[in-house]
């Protein structure tokens, strides 16, 4: 049996204090007074950290609180960084190994709250004859909530209670025993608090993507295939309104316009499947979101790019480009404010919905 640290989980219908009782009449135990941890479950929007193999956590308990990135298929603890709020953009983390090594992966994303876990933890020491910790059993009661203004299933609920056997070097046997005597009592844990919590919710890893992922029947009729195509990409776009609004980072917009371009390309490029009265009013509205969208995302591209326009300068004049971020900055503000009104306006909300209607639809028996 591995001895490294594994997962139970409680049946329904086992009381807790129950099953405290059970391991009491097996085995010495001391229990330490009961702790509450607040996890934050934290990634890009894009599933960056994922993608590159991480999980990142921001621990609260009490007022201390730690920002911990672990590999997710090994478990093993990379990185552990105290710090008093969950982090953002990684210019806010503080100089480090952590820093440095998250920033080639976020690189212009920010870090964003994707679940949170209210866990009450209650840890049991299992005694030997000399009253040594032989195994420590953890139990830990987790509640999940969504971060507020997600859209899940269900913003908030219980994930019920799980077990943490973590063995004590030099107590192998005492180890197997004891987990042993747990696996008949519980049941395995297939998976961890972050996947059920995701899955409560409604989310699963690396849900949202910007890349075309089409898989189009060859048999299907084309005005079919089309609508399947321009429906795949109004989802992308109307999945970074939100973000681009609140100018969480400059990717939503910017996944939001290649969208709006790739939603023209496809009206202009599929030849004979639309009529031509709806190709011209739909390549115009869209066109209309290009133009409501470009000044806001020309000052993020040459915001993005001043550090290297400054690397670019002998060090002596380098400072002299300061003058133009808080230029660059202060009009970012004013466009982004004309942005957020006109992606929240009748127009737009109009063009979506009536978008949307047409390509969901039945087709006609007929081609146009």
């Amino acid at each position: 049996m591995s001895r490294s640290t594994f997962e139970l989980r409680v049946p329904q219908g086992l009381d807790i204090a129950d099953l405290k009782a059970s391991i009491a009449a097996e085995y010495a135990i001391r229990e330490e007074p009961e702790q509450v941890l607040e996890r934050t479950y934290l990634d890009s929007f894009d599933w960056r950290v994922h993608g590159a193999g991480g999980v990142i956590e921001f621990h609260r308990n009490g007022r201390r609180g730690e920002l911990l990135w672990s590999d997710r298929r090994s478990g093993e603890l990379l990185h552990r960084l105290p710090l008093a709020q969950p982090p953002g953009f990684t210019d806010s983390l503080p100089a480090g190994s952590l820093r440095d090594d998250l920033e080639p992966i976020l690189e212009m994303r920010s870090l964003l709250p994707l679940l949170h876990i209210h866990s009450r933890l209650s840890t049991l020491r299992v005694l030997d004859d000399e009253e040594k910790t032989v195994v420590r059993l953890e139990l830990d009661q987790a509640d999940y909530r969504a971060p507020q203004g997600d859209m899940g299933r269900e913003s908030a609920g219980e994930l019920g209670t799980r077990v943490h056997l973590r063995p004590v070097r030099g107590y192998d046997g005492d180890f197997d025993r004891v987990a042993q005597f747990c696996n008949k009592l519980l049941k395995k844990a297939h998976g961890g608090l972050f996947e059920d919590g995701l899955h409560a919710i409604g989310r699963r890893p690396g849900d949202y993507s910007s890349k075309l992922k089409y898989k189009l029947d060859p048999h299907e009729r084309s005005d079919q295939a089309t609508n399947e195509i321009q429906l795949g990409l109004l989802d992308t776009l109307e999945t970074n309104i939100d973000g681009s609004r609140a100018n969480l980072d400059s990717e939503f917009l910017h996944d939001l316009r290649v969208a709006c371009r790739r939603t023209r390309s496809a009206l202009t490029q599929i030849k004979g499947v639309y009529g031509t009265d709806l190709v011209q009013r739909y390549k115009e509205e869209f066109a209309w979101v290009q133009q409501i969208t470009g000044p806001t995302r020309d000052m993020d591209v040459y915001l993005l790019a001043l550090d290297d326009y400054k690397q670019s300068l002998p060090e002596f004049l380098q400072e002299a480009l300061e003058p133009l971020r808080g230029f660059l900055e202060a009009h970012h503000k004013d466009e982004q404010k004309t942005l957020s009104r006109e992606l929240g306006s009748a127009r737009f909300h109009k063009l979506r919905k009536e978008w949307r209607d047409f390509l969901q639809a039945p087709v006609p028996r007929v081609m146009v």
